[in-house]
């Protein structure tokens, strides 16, 4: 990332962005995903985008085999 973890939760305060907290509901929607990769982490986005009805925007070109949840860019 070109700017730091610092950096970045403060740009996202200040255009007020809002978090999303990993629910238990978003831990139990991963068992329903396929196994396109082996990242746990990456797994709870996709399920809790598919859980919340919103798009996972990203630049890794595996998460977009997961469907309409995922938005390459």
């Amino acid at each position: 990332m070109p700017i730091s973890g610092d950096e970045a939760a403060k740009l996202c305060k200040s255009a007020a962005y809002i978090e999303l907290p990993i629910t238990s509901i978003h831990a139990a929607a991963t068992e329903a995903l396929p196994l396109h990769h082996a990242d746990p982490f990456e797994s709870i986005l996709v399920a809790q985008a598919e859980s919340e009805s919103m798009r996972l925007v990203t630049h890794d070109r595996m998460l977009p085999q997961y469907g309409d949840a995922v938005l390459l860019v």
